[in-house]
């Protein structure tokens, strides 16, 4: 990936403003705002740069893309997030019923895990548009061939690595009684896989929409 360079120095920034807005705010609802403006924001930024490096332009218009479509992912990551994380609570929630919807909501918001990628990406939509027809082509795509599959496997893989990184972080901060050791725990790690699965998410839309046969041919 030419755009490689990119992701250090975003990776670096994301940390430091997540850490700035929890140094003003301590809230759980301003660290969560924070957190989906700040990911948001920068997954738009790894989508286009991905995109132009696939693309093989000279990614001149990486930064005006993801600026001018950050909003819609930052809204269909809200969406995503309520739906999937309702979805990981009700799976662990423990009754039946709940499971059970757990799992449905769950496979919901896997569905449209290709709809942030969508609008950014995409150049066909007109803007009041944007978030509409990136969920409709993320169900499509994430329903193609094996495609499901390649997403559940990526989504099993960084909620994997998510844990294992809070597991070996968490209790060494409460042992040094830092404040909100949760936090801290879960936002570096997140923000450090942030690039790679983003990438790879790119890809695998790429590959179920047939982006790469598109541009071969003249698209």
């Amino acid at each position: 990936m030419r755009s490689a360079w990119l992701y250090v120095p975003l990776t670096l920034a994301a940390i430091a403003i997540q850490a700035i807005v929890y140094s003003f705010s301590r809230s759980p609802a301003t660290m969560f705002a924070g957190g989906l403006i700040v990911s948001s924001l920068a997954s738009a930024l790894v989508y286009a740069s991905t995109r132009a490096d696939v693309a093989g332009s000279g990614g001149g218009d990486i930064w005006t893309r993801a600026l001018e479509r950050g909003w819609a992912v930052i809204v269909i990551s809200f969406v995503q997030s309520i739906v999937i994380d309702s979805g990981m609570g009700g799976i662990i929630e423990g009754a039946i019923g709940s499971r059970i919807l757990g799992v449905v909501l769950l496979l919901l918001g896997l569905t449209l895990i290709f709809a942030d990628i969508d609008a950014v990406v995409n150049d066909e939509e007109p803007w009041w548009l944007l978030v509409p027809l990136a969920f409709s082509n993320s169900i499509r795509a994430a329903w193609s061939g094996r495609t499901m599959l390649r997403v559940i496997g990526l989504f099993v893989a960084q909620l994997v690595i998510q844990q294992a990184g809070y597991l070996a972080i968490a209790p060494l901060l409460q042992k040094l009684h830092v404040a909100d050791a949760e936090f801290w725990a879960t936002m570096p790690v997140n923000a450090l896989l942030l690039a790679p699965f983003g990438i790879l998410t790119v890809l695998v839309y790429f590959d179920a929409i047939g982006y790469e046969s598109k541009r071969t041919c003249g698209g």
